[in-house]
């Protein structure tokens, strides 16, 4: 698991950086197991990992939740959060 300073780095980034620090831990991962590391991006269309978009699209779910959370104009105009204590919005 974790650690709290680990986590405290990750309140400070943004989600497409979140997405590189995940992508960057599961390249290292799979170098030092026998789990190899499955890209679910943008490669082969005949196929999709899911465990991994499911992630990234609860993620995104939050993102859209947050945004309209700050301001939500017509036609589809959210604002921008603020990092401060959003840790604890991705937990409740």
């Amino acid at each position: 698991m974790a650690d709290i300073l680990t986590l405290k780095k990750f309140e400070a980034l943004s989600p497409f950086e979140i997405k590189n620090e995940l992508m960057e831990l599961a390249k290292k991962t799979s170098r030092t197991t026998q789990s190899a590391f499955l890209n679910a991006g943008r490669g082969n269309p005949n196929w999709i990992a899911t465990t991994p978009r499911e992630g990234y699209f609860l993620l995104g779910q939050f993102a859209i939740t947050e945004s309209k959370r700050v301001m939500e104009q017509s036609p589809g105009i959210g604002g921008m959060p603020q990092a401060k204590g959003i840790a604890a919005r991705l937990d409740g």
